[in-house]
């Protein structure tokens, strides 16, 4: 048998073939000790720990497959919104919670929050309301609005939270 091979290589020893299932697997115990560990650390990580230049996209989606795995996905989150406003109410009374759905897809449009606790302290504030908001640019689009007044101590309490969906943002039927 001759040692030097002059046919195609079919496999690289010094850069296995990685996939992101792969980085998911060898980095679940790393990403559930520090979920903001970011693409970079788990490049320098991979480099260090196995020798193996880890592309910055496996490094990325292996991370969003962990966090997958130990949270579950978005949309579940967006399941368990009907759970999350009756356990609210239990543990806040005098809370009020307004979750809105399409009546057809029953896809997520609106939540309205407002815990007993701020309600009771907005007697207390000035006459005055403040409404801030922030575009939410991730993979669900949005908006989350915030309603506050200045309280005695000349400092802002928020008194409700408003998260609305892209959809409704669009047709303009806020209220």
């Amino acid at each position: 048998m001759e040692p030097n091979h002059t046919s195609g290589a079919v496999f690289d020893v010094n850069n296995p073939p990685m996939t992101s299932r792969l980085v998911k697997f060898l980095m679940l115990e790393h990403v559930r000790d520090n979920p903001l560990i970011n693409a970079k650390n788990i490049i320098d990580h991979f480099r260090m720990e196995y020798g193996v230049l880890l592309k910055y996209y496996f490094a990325w989606s292996g991370k969003e497959l962990a966090i997958k795995e130990i949270h579950g996905g978005d949309t579940l989150s967006y399941h368990q919104l009907v759970w999350f406003v009756d356990s609210l109410l239990k543990t806040n009374p005098g809370s009020h919670v307004a979750l809105e759905s399409d009546p057809i897809t029953h896809k997520f449009e609106r939540i309205f929050i407002s815990f007993e606790a701020c309600i009771s302290g907005f007697k207390y504030c000035r006459p005055m309301v403040a409404l801030d908001g922030t575009f939410l640019k991730g993979k669900f689009k949005g908006w989350l609005l915030s309603a506050t007044a200045k309280n005695g101590n000349q400092g802002m309490q928020v008194f409700s939270q408003l998260f609305l969906c892209y959809i409704q943002v669009m047709n303009l039927d806020v209220f």
